[in-house]
């Protein structure tokens, strides 16, 4: 047998150094291909555009629009008159990108006595995405024209449609026809499939939504939105820029309705920046200015020569980003500082002038909003330091869960803002609880002695650990002459405890303190608690134990102040009330002894049935989850409380209207030991199991289904 296992851990061994040098091949070829930049691929119906003048100029602007928007990504053309020879668009200046772009759409027009072909063109744009290590996406582009058969097309593109989704990238349709009813419905039906936009480019307005939503798409932030307005002739427009420290460069887009427009920059020491120093991308409905390194604060700038419709977009790319300082697991039901800093590519930056929130959102969907501050209150440390923080309460925290934090911080009323998202996961952790019998201990010198006890709970419940992750520590006068021990009780199999008696010895006569403090690794975090501080005072020998008061005897006395000599029936008559003296005693002590006996019986009834409840209490409690099929936690049914009176009749019966999950109300939860099941309370729903209705009652198993009422849950054990 050990042989055997020697066998399989060598083989185990192999398979692991085996994938180990697959991964590192896999991670070798990808290195040695590069980095690649993602790829955008314009497929072109050249016979819809190129043959109209308005159209090409359309699609010069689309081109330029989309080298402004993402400089990141490598651009690609691919002609239906020549769909095996993709074209890179992209260069390292703007100045050489716009001569590229009008060079290849006048060379392009230059074949238009060639056969087109999109179907070869769409799948070209396939084969280059597919032959790279990078993200992918094609737009088709069309016009109107009398040359494309659009019903005919969409039944040849389809099958490349699907390849396209198949290597995940998504296929936008662009028009730029004014009236394109038929080119319109035509990529309604090429887009669906892959899950893209069709969107109509035939006029400013249409630019600058495109922009929009592909902004929108690459999560790009920092956009203002500085000017729209409808211009008049001869006008001249005028605004304000903002510009926040840390910022890398600026770029301006001009959405308008023709070609023209000319603008004058004024940088925040009143001096004009010349349109030469700057990198520009002029199209006929799109001007881009791209202002490197500017310097921080408020720009102006006028804008002359055009009409009708005009938009100025600001976007600001900073070097800023916010960073949440916090454990990924926090302890809940309790008040916690959080602090954020804001930090460069140098480190840390301590802004001015800055306004920091945070948002939370709590697994039940409650939303709070905290004002977070560097003025050495409310849990920040020290004033200026460039730490934002707030102080959480513990109402905030009050369940376990996921909980959404949202940081952003903008300078005055710009509409510029850095934004951070992050997800807490809010978890009850193990916690110390100290028993004494009296705050203040008094030992004897030299002697052992327990002066309480430390117990582990988690949820309400112990919670064993390894003994040396719980220790205390003495302070006094003379700490090196006393010592403390922490001696395990009920000690598991494994070594571990859940109590622990606390053992004081001192060889001195005096005062200290004693603390307890527990550290141990929980969840994904190093976690440490300590108790409260607790004072022990040593002396030479302890006072001798007070004897409770004694209780008083009664005694039946008799006087006589009779004379010596007496009448017998005096004394006869004295001996009788004696007897009914004695004989009333006895009958107290009868009735003391019945009340007695009365109440012992009582308490071993009691005690009974508090047993008795305990054991159906442990045999039906309710355990596990109710999952949604996100696995996420809808109800936790060990929070409900089983050990009542009213559950000692009906012990592990949890009814469904009381969990409060839709579809659930008529569901009846049976719990035991084996495990749960579930009945109908009514017969007026159906109720499935796994998709099998529920007769009677069924057994449910662990990740089982539970599906009422058109609503489906998972139950699960654990989390």
């Amino acid at each position: 047998m050990i042989n055997s296992h020697k066998y399989i851990f060598v083989s185990f061994l192999f398979i692991l150094i085996f994938v180990g040098q697959a991964a590192f091949a896999d991670d070798l070829y990808a290195k040695s291909k590069g980095f690649e930049n993602d790829k955008l691929v314009l497929v072109v119906d050249s016979h819809a555009i190129l043959d109209s003048p308005i159209m090409r100029e359309r699609l010069v602007t689309l081109m330029g629009l989309l080298s402004g928007i993402d400089n990141t990504s490598d651009i690609y053309v691919i002609s239906s008159f020549d769909p095996v020879n993709p074209v890179l668009i992209t260069g390292n200046s703007e100045e050489n990108l716009m001569k590229n772009i009008s060079g290849l759409v006048s060379n392009m027009s230059d074949h238009s006595s060639m056969n087109a072909s999109l179907v070869d063109a769409l799948n070209e744009s396939h084969s280059l995405i597919k032959s790279s290590q990078s993200f992918g996406k094609v737009y088709f582009v069309t016009g109107s024209s009398n040359k494309t058969e659009f019903s005919r097309l969409s039944r040849h593109l389809m099958p490349i449609v699907a390849q396209h989704l198949e290597e995940g990238v998504k296929i936008d349709g662009i028009t730029l026809s004014k009236t394109s009813n038929s080119e319109v419905s035509f990529l309604d039906t090429l887009t669906q499939k892959s899950g893209g936009d069709v969107f109509k480019l035939a006029s400013g307005i249409g630019f600058r939504q495109f922009a929009d939503t592909v902004m929108t798409q690459n999560n790009q932030q920092g956009i203002d939105k500085v000017l729209t307005k409808i211009a008049k002739q001869g006008e001249v427009l005028k605004s304000n820029l903002s510009i926040h420290p840390g910022t890398l460069k600026t770029m301006l887009f001009l959405f308008k309705e023709n070609s023209g427009g000319e603008l004058r920059l004024v940088n925040p020491n009143n001096y004009e920046v010349k349109e030469s120093d700057l990198d520009v991308v002029k199209t006929p409905y799109v001007d881009i200015w791209e202002i490197p390194s500017p310097s921080a604060g408020d720009w102006s700038f006028d804008l002359r020569d055009v009409t009708g419709n005009v938009s100025v977009w600001q976007i600001s790319e900073n070097d800023y980003n916010l960073d949440l300082i916090s454990s990924p697991q926090l302890v809940v039901n309790e008040s916690m500082v959080l602090m954020a800093s804001l930090n460069d590519s140098n480190g840390l930056v301590i802004p001015a002038d800055v306004d920091v929130k945070m948002k939370i959102i709590t697994p039940n969907s409650d939303e709070m909003t905290y004002e977070m501050l560097d003025n050495g209150e409310n849990g920040d440390s020290y004033s200026g330091d460039g730490y934002f923080s707030t102080l959480i309460p513990a109402e905030t925290m009050k369940m376990e869960g996921e909980y959404d934090v949202s940081l952003s911080m903008d300078w005055g009323n710009s509409d510029s803002v850095i934004r951070l998202k992050k997800t807490l996961e809010v978890i009850a952790f193990p916690t110390l609880d100290i028993l004494r019998t009296s705050p203040d201990a008094l030992i004897k010198v030299k002697s052992p002695t327990v002066v309480g006890t430390a117990s582990v709970y988690l949820r309400g419940m112990p919670y064993k650990i390894n003994p040396d992750q719980i220790s205390g520590n003495l302070t006094g006068l003379k700490p090196e002459l006393a010592s403390i021990e922490l001696r395990p009780r009920n000690i598991s199999k494994s070594g571990k405890s859940d109590s622990f008696d606390i053992i004081i010895t001192a060889d001195y006569i005096g005062k200290f303190t004693e603390i307890i403090r527990m550290d141990l690794t929980y969840g994904e975090e190093i976690y440490s608690v300590q108790s409260d501080s607790y004072v022990t005072d040593v002396v030479e020998s302890l006072p001798s134990p007070i004897a409770p008061p004694a209780v008083n005897q009664i005694a039946s006395i008799v006087t006589d102040d009779s004379p010596k000599y007496e009448n017998q029936i005096d004394f006869l008559f004295e001996n009788q009330e004696e007897n009914l003296k004695v004989e009333e005693n006895l009958a107290m002590v009868e009735s003391i002894d019945l009340v007695t006996v009365s109440g012992v019986l009582l308490l071993v009834f009691a005690i009974a049935l508090i047993f008795v409840m305990y054991l159906l209490h442990k045999y039906f409690t309710p355990m596990g989850f109710i999952l949604d099929d996100s696995r996420n936690v809808l109800f936790n049914f060990s929070n409900i409380n089983t050990f009542s009176i009213k559950n000692f009749f009906l012990p592990g019966r949890v009814l469904g209207k009381n969990i409060d999950l839709p579809g659930l109300e008529d569901v009846v939860f049976h719990f035991t030991q084996r495990g749960l099941s579930v009945s109908s309370a009514t017969d007026s729903k159906t109720i499935r199991v796994d998709n099998q209705p529920v007769v009677g009652k069924i057994n449910v198993a662990n990740g089982a289904w539970l599906g009422s009422s058109g609503k489906l849950y998972s139950f699960s054990v654990n989390r």
